[in-house]
């Protein structure tokens, strides 16, 4: 999420091919929806974080 404030195109694809991994992982029965979600959501605080401080 931090590449898109800098580099859109980059972070953008970046972006569609974590939330594919995530489809596979959820597809795949490695993971359930609720903990792709939560961790979606954690990585998206974390780097938020991260960019402000």
């Amino acid at each position: 999420m931090c590449l898109l404030y800098f580099f859109w195109l980059p972070g953008l694809l970046c972006l569609l091919l974590s939330a594919g991994l995530a489809a596979v992982r959820v597809i795949g029965g490695v993971h359930y929806p609720k903990d792709v979600l939560v961790g979606y959501l954690c990585g998206i605080c974390w780097g938020s974080i991260l960019f402000i401080f």
